[in-house]
């Protein structure tokens, strides 16, 4: 009978700790705001995969009249292998806007770091639009020379 009580009040414990714990993970997903889908997500890998679009040679809007070019090659980052598709299919369309793009900047506003976030933003914004989808994730300057 003793261990009948001892098996009993062990699997008493057990239960106890078992809703303590899931208590304790409600609370934290309630206090913070935090979705399954949010948990999912964070252990979920994604594949990421590029283009390398041919090399850009274009003329920089001048600042004092001088001449400026920019040598730069880019690459588009996207993250569904289907999308890569799209993206082949529409080369001629994107590297127009990349040129469009470009050629509206002049020289100092392309040497500073953050003004080439901004205008890396501003392609996959205009790239997106284009394509009328989320397709590119990331664009990547992979080589870069003003003249």
């Amino acid at each position: 009978m003793t261990e009948k009580k001892g098996k009993g009040k062990l699997i008493i414990i057990i239960l106890l700790v078992l809703v303590l714990i899931s208590t304790l993970v409600l609370g934290y997903f309630f206090v913070t705001g935090t979705k399954i889908a949010d948990i999912k997500e964070r252990f979920t890998s994604h594949e990421e995969y590029t283009v390398l679009l041919d090399e850009f040679i274009v003329n920089l809007s001048s600042e004092n009249s001088a001449k400026n070019y920019l040598k730069v090659e880019v690459a588009l980052m996207y993250t569904e292998k289907k999308k890569g598709e799209t993206i082949n299919v529409n080369v001629n369309k994107i590297r127009d806007i990349v040129i469009n793009n470009i050629r509206s900047k002049t020289s100092s506003e392309i040497s500073g770091g953050e003004n080439t976030t901004t205008m890396k933003k501003q392609m996959i914004k205009d790239i997106n639009t284009a394509l009328e989808e989320d397709v590119v994730k990331e664009v990547y300057f992979t080589n870069m020379v003003i003249q």
